[in-house]
C-alpha cells in the first residue's frame, strides 16, 4: 500500500450535470457546456477566470485536443488542459489527480469535466488487440459473468437475488431527475429480459448513452471566498491498477480492495464509518463484489444482504441510491464524476424558501412542496398554506384556517388536506396543475369532547385506499374517503401529536403521545407522498 502523505484539504466547489440519455443533436461540447455552467453556478462563479487547469476526460474517440474545444467556450485559455482517458474511471481518475495537484500546492482551483458520446451495443474495442477475443471473454459483460457464475457456485448466491439489485436501483432511479432509464421494474422483468451473457440478462447490465459531469476542486481555505455552502471536503482518493496474474480469475477486485485500503487510510476511517456508498455497477454482480471487497459487507454475504434490504436505503450500508449505472446509463467517462456529485446536493444543507414560519410539511411526487404556518408573529399574522416550487419560488395558497396543522395529500395527490387544530374539521383542497389550491370545503368532521369544538388535530397520513389519519386529542381518528369518521384508535397516555406509515410494506403506524412512541399493524399500506401517485378504488357510500 501506497505511504499516506498529508497535504492540504481539498473541497468540492462546485458540481453540474448534463442528464444521461441520448441527445443525437448535441455534441461533447454543447454536453459539457451544460454540466460546466451548472458547476460555475453552484461554486458561486460568474466565469471561469479563477480556474487555474483543467481536465477533460472522455473514455471514446471524439477528437484530438477536445478539451481545449471544450473549455474554450468558457475562455478558458492560455492554461494547462489535459485530456485524460482511463475507460470508465476516466472522470473519477482525473479527479484523483485534480485532488492530489491542488493538495500538493502546484493549483489552488481547478476543473474536471467527464462527457461521453455513445452508439449504442456492446463495447467492442477491446476485441481488436486482446487474445481474448479467441476465447469469446473479450466483452466486459463475458467477464462480470463468468466473475457472477463463480460468486454464485461459491456462496450459494440465487439468480434472483442478483436480480433484486437491478430492481433497487431501477426504483430510486425514479427520483434521480438526471438518470436515463425511469422505470420500475420487478425479478421477473430481469430474468425474462434477453440473455446478454448467461446468467446477466438485459436489465442487469448498465446501459450505454450520453451525457456530462462537471466537478470544480479547490483548496479548502479557500472555499469561503466563493460559496457560504457546508463544505464537502475530499477525505480520501487513491488510483491504483490491477496488478498482472496469471491462472484463474479472482471473484473480488483486489485492485479495488488496494484503493479502498488506501483511501480509508488517508481518511482515517473503516469500512464501518460508511453511511452510504456509490459503487461502480456496470453490471448488477459488480455491486456485491465491489461492495465486498471494499469491506463494506462480509465477503458471500453480499446477495443475502441485497435480498434482507440491509443495501437499500433504511438498510445497513445504503448501496447506489442514485440508481447506480444501471438507472443511470453509463456514458464512459462522464460516469466517475457523476457517482462523486450524485449525493452533493442532498448531503448539504441548502435553504429553498425564507421566512416561513412552518409547523408542518408534506413534499409532493412532482417535487412541490406544501407547509403549513400557524396564526401568530408580531403582528398576529393569520394562518397560512404555502407553496413552495422545485425552484424555490414560493407563495401564499390558503389563508383562513383558525390553525393550519397537518398537511398531506391524497394517495393520487388530486387533493390536499390540511388539519385545523382549533376547530373539528379536516379540510380538502383541489391541486390545481400548477400546485395552487382550489375547492376549498370542509371535509372530515373529527369527533371532540361534549364540552369542546378543539379537536388538536396534528399529524395527517392517508393509506393507498385514500383513508384519512388524524393525530387527535381522542386518539387517531380514521376518516373514509366520504369524510366519515369510521374508527378511533385510543393510545393509554393521551393525545397523538403525530403519525407515520413505516416498516417493510409500510403497514404499520407509528404515533407520538406524550413521552412514548406506540405502532401498531395494519391491514392496510400507506401511501407515501414523495412516491409515484396511486389511484385508490372509488369510495364506498
Amino acid at each position: 500500500m501506497a505511504t499516506v502523505k498529508k497535504g492540504r484539504p481539498v473541497a468540492i466547489l462546485g458540481v453540474g450535470l448534463h442528464n444521461f440519455g441520448r441527445f443525437p443533436r448535441k455534441t461533447f461540447i454543447n454536453l459539457s457546456s451544460m454540466a460546466i455552467s451548472q458547476a460555475l453556478d453552484d461554486a458561486g462563479m460568474k466565469d471561469a477566470k479563477d480556474i487555474q487547469a483543467a481536465l477533460y476526460s472522455h473514455g471514446l474517440p471524439q477528437t484530438q485536443s477536445a478539451g481545449e474545444l471544450v473549455f474554450a467556450e468558457f475562455g478558458m485559455s492560455g492554461m494547462p488542459i489535459l485530456n485524460a482517458e482511463n475507460a470508465c474511471s476516466s472522470s473519477s481518475s482525473a479527479v484523483w489527480l485534480a485532488n492530489k495537484l491542488i493538495s500538493e500546492g502546484t493549483y489552488d482551483i481547478m476543473m474536471v469535466v467527464g462527457t461521453e458520446k455513445m452508439a449504442a451495443g456492446p463495447l467492442d474495442d477491446m476485441l481488436k488487440v486482446l487474445p481474448d477475443r479467441y476465447l469469446g471473454v473479450g466483452l466486459v459483460m463475458a467477464q462480470y459473468a463468468m466473475r457472477c457464475r463463480r460468486y454464485m457456485w461459491e456462496y450459494g448466491a440465487t439468480i434472483e437475488s442478483i436480480a433484486q439489485v437491478s430492481v433497487k436501483s431501477h426504483h430510486w432511479g425514479i427520483y434521480n431527475p438526471c438518470a436515463q432509464f425511469k422505470k420500475e421494474i420487478t425479478v421477473a422483468d430481469v430474468l425474462n429480459s434477453r440473455m446478454i451473457s448467461d446468467p446477466l440478462t438485459l436489465y442487469m447490465c448498465s446501459g450505454t448513452g450520453e451525457g456530462s459531469a462537471a466537478v470544480i476542486l479547490c483548496a479548502a481555505d479557500l472555499v469561503k471566498k466563493y460559496s457560504k455552502k457546508p463544505m464537502i471536503r475530499i477525505a480520501g482518493s487513491s488510483l491504483v491498477s490491477s496488478k498482472y496474474k496469471n491462472g484463474v480469475q479472482e471473484i473480488f477486485f483486489e485492485h479495488t480492495q488496494r484503493a479502498g485500503q488506501e483511501a480509508f487510510a488517508q481518511a482515517g476511517l473503516t469500512p464501518k464509518d460508511i453511511d452510504l456508498a456509490e459503487l461502480h455497477d456496470a453490471a448488477t454482480i459488480a455491486e456485491l463484489m465491489r461492495a465486498e471487497s471494499l469491506g463494506l459487507i462480509p465477503r458471500g454475504e453480499g446477495w443475502k444482504w441485497t435480498i434482507e434490504g440491509k443495501t437499500d436505503r433504511l438498510g445497513t450500508i445504503p448501496l447506489n441510491m442514485s440508481g447506480g449505472l444501471k438507472a443511470c446509463g453509463h456514458p464512459l467517462a462522464a460516469t466517475g464524476a457523476r457517482q462523486i456529485l450524485a449525493y452533493d446536493a442532498d448531503r448539504r444543507a441548502t435553504v429553498i424558501a425564507e421566512e416561513i414560519a412552518g409547523n408542518d410539511i408534506v413534499v409532493a411526487h412532482n417535487g412541490n412542496i406544501y407547509v403549513t404556518n400557524p396564526p401568530g408573529g408580531a403582528g398576529n399574522e393569520p394562518s397560512k398554506v404555502w407553496l413552495i416550487r422545485p425552484d424555490g419560488a414560493k407563495q401564499i395558497v390558503d389563508t383562513g384556517l383558525r390553525y393550519a396543522n397537518g398537511v398531506t395529500l391524497s394517495p393520487d395527490q388530486s387533493l390536499l388536506y390540511v388539519a385545523d387544530y382549533r376547530s373539528h374539521w379536516v379540510y380538502s383542497y383541489v391541486v390545481k396543475p400548477d400546485g395552487t389550491l382550489d375547492a376549498k370545503q370542509r371535509y372530515d368532521w373529527l369527533h371532540v369532547p361534549d364540552t369542546e369544538d378543539q379537536s388538536f388535530a396534528d399529524g395527517l397520513k392517508v393509506d393507498r385506499d385514500g383513508y384519512l389519519f388524524v393525530a387527535t386529542r381522542l386518539g387517531i381518528q380514521v376518516c373514509d374517503q366520504a369524510g366519515r369518521v369510521g374508527a378511533i384508535i385510543p393510545t393509554p397516555n393521551g393525545r397523538i401529536t403525530n403519525l407515520c406509515f413505516g416498516g417493510e410494506k409500510f403497514d404499520t403506524l407509528f404515533a407520538t403521545c406524550n413521552d412514548k412512541v406506540y405502532k401498531r399493524k395494519l391491514h392496510t399500506t400507506g401511501a407515501n407522498p414523495w412516491a409515484p401517485p396511486v389511484k385508490p378504488a372509488p369510495p364506498r357510500l
